[in-house]
């Protein structure tokens, strides 16, 4: 850095990373005066950022491919942007409804064969399982099943009151009502019952759990199917 004294105007040549604080006082050797010279620090300019080259965009004429818009790579991109902009009109289907279903029979082998295969079957259940007759009508006053699945050797009451309770009641009647027996050994090869005393179906222990699971889906498909054209 060149300097100038300030009275003789004498030119030096000064080291200005020697020069500390921003000011020095130089004494000029030609005329000995005193002078101060302030050291601006040089200007930094800012780095310069290069952006990135961005890829070459593809050119597509539509006009000279054999492929329609529906296919054609660019309309799928197209398409894909939309519905990532909420565009697609897509009905999403609503969840069904849970079926309700009461389970009244005494606590034995066959009621818990039927519900595990009630947990396999692939249903959103609401399940209420009561161990008698006069609890099951207990809960019939606050429960409304789509099927209710009656053990015959239920205590307290008959299974066939239990039957007629419900189609007694209006916002009952639409129940499909299932009668679960557990039959003895010497029994096995009896057919369906002549009377089920106003049931829709008969179960017996008899049944492979692959059976009886085969059987219980399409109750409970049925019963779906009347309370969807009872709600319609």
């Amino acid at each position: 850095m060149i300097v100038n004294c300030s009275k003789c105007a004498t030119g030096y040549t000064i080291n200005e990373r020697q020069v500390q604080g921003g000011r020095v006082l130089l004494r000029c050797p030609t005329c000995r005066s005193w002078f101060s010279v302030a050291i601006t620090a040089a200007r930094t300019e800012p780095p310069v950022v290069t952006p990135p080259e961005l890829p070459k965009l593809k050119e597509i004429d539509l006009d000279d491919t054999n492929e329609s818009t529906e296919s054609h790579p660019a309309a799928q991109e197209v398409a894909d942007s939309a519905s990532a902009n909420g565009s697609d009109q897509t009905a999403v289907e609503a969840p069904l409804p849970p079926l309700k279903v009461l389970i009244a029979d005494a606590p034995n082998p066959f009621r818990q064969r039927i519900l595990n295969a009630l947990n396999r079957v692939e249903t959103n259940l609401e399940t209420v399982v009561a161990d008698d007759g006069r609890f099951a009508i207990d809960r019939l006053e606050d429960f409304t099943p789509d099927a209710a699945i009656i053990g015959t050797g239920i205590e307290n009451v008959y299974c066939f009151e239990i039957c007629d309770y419900i189609r007694s009641k209006e916002r009952l009647k639409d129940a499909r009502i299932i009668f679960a027996s557990e039959l003895h050994e010497a029994a096995w090869n009896c057919g369906e019952p002549e009377s089920l005393h106003g049931a829709d179906a008969w179960l017996s222990n008899a049944s492979t759990d692959e059976e009886l699971l085969t059987r219980l889906t399409r109750h409970l498909n049925e019963a779906r199917m009347t309370h969807q054209e009872t709600a319609s």
